[in-house]
């Protein structure tokens, strides 16, 4: 679910990928790991920010112009 490059990934995308609807994709991935997609998805934007405000000077044009932001 984490793309290096920080893009985002949609569920459908997601969900082509192991070749289920978004519907059934949504359901087996809530049923395997708890929260769903959208929350992981929420989890791991947060945490690669956080990262970004841990390792950049006081202040970077680039937290704020990442895609995902």
């Amino acid at each position: 679910m984490a793309v290096s490059d920080g893009a985002h990934v949609s569920l459908p995308a997601m969900a082509s990928v192991v070749g289920l609807s978004t519907y059934h994709f949504c359901r087996a991935f809530k049923q395997s790991t708890g929260p769903p997609p959208h929350r992981c998805q929420n989890r791991l934007r947060l945490e690669r920010a956080k990262d970004l405000f841990d390792h950049l000077p006081a202040f970077d044009h680039r937290v704020g112009a990442e895609p995902w932001f």
